[in-house]
């Protein structure tokens, strides 16, 4: 939720922003000894951030050296996503349709599920048979709630036969395994909502 105003803190919410900002540098120094990062959408708190934060983002990324992929959320819609408008790294892999991807490099596939394709997500999150040795899925969307609706239903989690799905969309750290699959909504680094 980078560029969020935070103005429900007042006074403090140029403080908060800071944090924030220090919560994805931190991420990214601590990342390095990953292979690949999976931005699960909501990268931006809008479409319409202030450069700065656009400009916070595609630096650290591609200083990171890091394959990174990076989908639209609901905050950061793919038809106005910010990332739409600038020149991306080589690093980054901006994904705004459900689509697989192939990095030969990490024997990886990604899976990758937008907000706002939800229609096309239950067919794509299957194993493929000839494809990459590691297969994930990075997805953005909700989880039915107690008595609520969700475009994510848990089923599809363990028919899928993936290695892991990285959900996006809730705040905190929840897990969502099932069948031979890990799957989990990692939570934000930074406090987001009051």
């Amino acid at each position: 939720h980078l560029g969020r105003a935070f103005g429900y803190l007042g006074e403090a919410a140029e403080a908060h922003q800071e944090r924030l900002t220090r919560a994805f540098r931190r991420v990214f120094a601590q990342a390095q000894d990953c292979h690949a990062v999976l931005i699960a959408g909501d990268l931006f708190d809008s479409s319409r951030v202030a450069r700065r934060w656009i400009e916070l983002a595609l630096t650290v990324i591609a200083e990171s050296r890091l394959p990174v992929i990076v989908i639209p959320g609901n905050h950061d819609p793919a038809e106005r996503h910010p990332f739409r408008e600038v020149s991306l790294p080589s690093n980054l892999h901006f994904l705004s349709e459900t689509k697989r991807i192939r990095l030969d490099e990490l024997d990886l596939e990604v899976v990758a599920c937008p907000a706002g394709d939800s229609a096309h997500w239950e067919a794509s999150l299957r194993r493929d048979p000839r494809g990459a040795p590691f297969q994930v899925a990075v997805m953005h969307g909700s989880m039915p709630s107690a008595g609520g609706q969700g475009e994510i239903q848990p089923e599809w989690i363990a028919q899928s036969g993936l290695d892991y799905i990285a959900l996006g969309d809730w705040h905190s750290p929840q897990e969502w395994n099932a069948g031979r699959t890990v799957c989990w909504y990692s939570g934000a680094p930074e406090m987001i909502m009051p």
